[in-house]
C-alpha cells in the first residue's frame, strides 16, 4: 500500500513540476483529442471550437485536481487503517491537506509560469475528502458490522 500512496504523491508532484506552457499544452491536447470525437464539434467555426476547447480544458484540469487527490485520499486512508491509529480519518485528511498546500506552494514558488491558486487547493481538498469518505464507507464501523453479520450467516 505504501508503494501506491507514494506513487500517487509522485504523480501529483510530477504534474506540479510542469511549467505553464507544458501543462497548458497537455490539457489542450487532451481536450482537443476528446472533442474531435464528437461529430457536432467538427462542424463548428474555429472561434467556437476555441471557446469550447478552453472550457473543456478547464473542466479537465479541475477533474485532474479532484481525481488525483481523490485517489491519494482513498489510498492514504486505507494505508493508515492498516495500522492501529486512533483517528485514521483525521490523520488522512490532515496529511492530504498538507500535501495539497505544499503542492500549491511548490507551484507558486518553484515552477515557472505557475501560481498558488486557492481554488486548486479547494479542488484538491474536496477530492481528498471524497476519497477518504469513500474508503471510510467501505471500511468504517457500519461496513465492518455488515460484513461480520454476513459472515455469521454463511
Amino acid at each position: 500500500m505504501w508503494v501506491l500512496v507514494l506513487a500517487m504523491a509522485g504523480i501529483i508532484f510530477g504534474f506540479s513540476c510542469q511549467e505553464a506552457p507544458q501543462s497548458g499544452e497537455l490539457s489542450t491536447e487532451l481536450a482537443e483529442s476528446i472533442l474531435e470525437k464528437i461529430p457536432v464539434f467538427a462542424k463548428q467555426p474555429v472561434e467556437v471550437k476555441e471557446k469550447i476547447t478552453f472550457v473543456a480544458q478547464e473542466v479537465l484540469r479541475s477533474l485532474a485536481h479532484f481525481g488525483l487527490f481523490f485517489l491519494l485520499g482513498l489510498l492514504l486512508f486505507l494505508l493508515i487503517c492498516s495500522y492501529r491509529v486512533t483517528h485514521p480519518m483525521l490523520l488522512a485528511i490532515g496529511i492530504c491537506l498538507l500535501y495539497a498546500l505544499s503542492d500549491e506552494l511548490h507551484q507558486g514558488l518553484f515552477t515557472a509560469g505557475r501560481a498558488f491558486q486557492w481554488i486548486d487547493l479547494g479542488k484538491d481538498g474536496l477530492g481528498s475528502l471524497a476519497g477518504i469518505g469513500l474508503a471510510w464507507g467501505m471500511t468504517g464501523p457500519k461496513a465492518r458490522k455488515k460484513r461480520e453479520t454476513e459472515n455469521r450467516m454463511i
